[in-house]
């Protein structure tokens, strides 16, 4: 069994699990604190697990993707409801936080909707099969702190798609608020439903998915803009 507070951190991670990028500052805030270390190998053992197993993980396949014991995680973590909870808040904390970057490209609308409905339809097609359940779930079927984080979850989701709508109506030279067709639609198009079933059910390749999406956006965006200018 590797020492308990050693720690491996590979440079990537994506929403899914796999390790995602740590700063220096926060890389050597985990090896200079043991609670920390800990936990971070708990964190990143259960993300694995959540992106290929999905929600039903126990407590006995985290801790041996951990190489530590039971008891350790209970010594940081209350519950496995708990640690799972947290498991999905960071992986969700990560996909959201590509956002920021996607706004603050200074391209035209087409080349701007192009990279961001391909970082965000590959987040969708990696994310894995936690979740993806969650996304399913019914709050009432879930843990509370499970459910918790799934509310959370939709209220942030809501407020990407939003964000993302807006700049998108903003970028077509239109003003005013968003209209909610075109919200809709921006949900519909960054769906990890909707980019599953076209993968799965019709076998798209995943440059051809992302064009489609585009066009369709774009048409949608040049309608609805044309019907603000008119009225």
């Amino acid at each position: 069994m590797l020492g308990l507070y050693s720690v491996s951190v590979n440079p990537e991670m994506t929403a899914s699990g796999q390790d995602q990028s740590v700063s220096g500052a926060e890389l050597a805030r985990i090896l200079g604190s043991p609670k920390a270390a800990a936990e971070f190998k708990i964190l990143r053992a259960a993300r694995h697990l959540l992106a290929s197993d999905g929600l039903g993980i126990s407590m006995e396949a985290i801790a041996d993707k951990a190489d530590v014991g039971r008891s350790t995680i209970f010594r940081h973590f209350p519950s496995r409801d708990e640690l799972v909870a947290r498991a999905l808040d960071e992986s969700l904390s990560h996909f959201h936080g590509q956002v920021p970057g996607a706004i603050a490209e200074t391209v035209g609308l087409e080349e701007w909707l192009t990279s961001t409905v391909a970082a965000l339809h590959h987040l969708q097609m990696t994310a894995g099969r936690g979740l993806w359940q969650l996304a399913a779930a019914d709050d009432r079927d879930l843990p509370p702190p499970i459910a918790r984080i799934n509310k959370k979850r939709r209220r942030t989701r809501h407020e990407t798609t939003l964000t993302l709508a807006g700049e998108a109506w903003r970028r077509s030279g239109a003003t005013g608020p968003v209209p909610k067709e075109v919200e809709l639609a921006f949900a519909l198009s960054f769906s990890s439903f909707t980019a599953h079933s076209i993968n799965n059910d019709y076998g798209a390749d995943e440059q051809d998915t992302v064009r489609m999406i585009v066009q369709l956006l774009l048409g949608l965006l040049s309608s609805r803009r044309q019907n603000r200018t008119n009225v």
